[in-house]
């Protein structure tokens, strides 16, 4: 082996590295490039932002981290993520509540869990109480889905016991989790994490 080739075998690593990084940095980017610019009014926060809470506001759909056979990353999850760290967040998702469609107040209601503990713990009456149905799709399946099952399971796993599940079972499929026990407030704050 030439001096060459040892460099070529030590830089192919590194630039599928970039590659990759590149195409995680590319979808996240391409969840905002068709959304609507919320207005100053809804939000008054950086583009990025104004947009994601659009995608939120405008939700047809309470989605999975990752979606269908490809395991599509969703944009709705990155969207929620988005709103989630920046510094309007709690303003963000009290709007979202009042304002989104039902499926973006389910987001918003998640958002709370992380921001507002109080208002979070306040609002959950009214969610366990709603039977009107609404779009979700995990994973594969698409459905409709009672809005009191996506915010409180039948059999909903101890909040305090979620991540030592995730730790025991790191290719499980989910469990039994919803809106107010923390489990999807949890799997969309860590989803895509590297």
């Amino acid at each position: 082996m030439n001096r060459n080739s040892g460099y070529l075998l030590r830089a192919v690593p590194w630039a599928l590295l970039v590659v990759f990084l590149s195409g995680c940095v590319s979808w996240r980017s391409s969840c905002f490039q068709t959304a609507r610019l919320a207005s100053k009014h809804e939000i008054n926060a950086r583009p990025q932002i104004r947009k994601a809470y659009a995608l939120l506001h405008d939700a047809e759909e309470f989605t999975s981290t990752h979606l269908d056979v490809a395991g599509v990353p969703s944009c709705l999850v990155v969207a929620f993520q988005t709103v989630l760290e920046s510094r309007d967040a709690k303003a963000a998702f009290r709007s979202l509540l009042a304002e989104a469609t039902l499926e973006g107040q389910l987001y918003a209601l998640s958002g709370l869990y992380f921001v507002d503990q109080e208002d979070f713990a306040a609002q959950l009456p009214r969610y366990l109480a709603m039977t009107t149905p609404v779009n979700t799709h995990f994973g594969c399946a698409e459905s409709q889905t009672p809005v009191h099952l996506v915010v409180s399971a039948s059999k909903p796993l101890d909040p305090s016991r979620l991540e030592a599940w995730h730790q025991a079972n790191p290719l499980a499929e989910y469990p039994p989790i919803d809106i107010a026990t923390g489990g999807w407030p949890l799997e969309f704050k860590n989803a895509f994490k590297f």
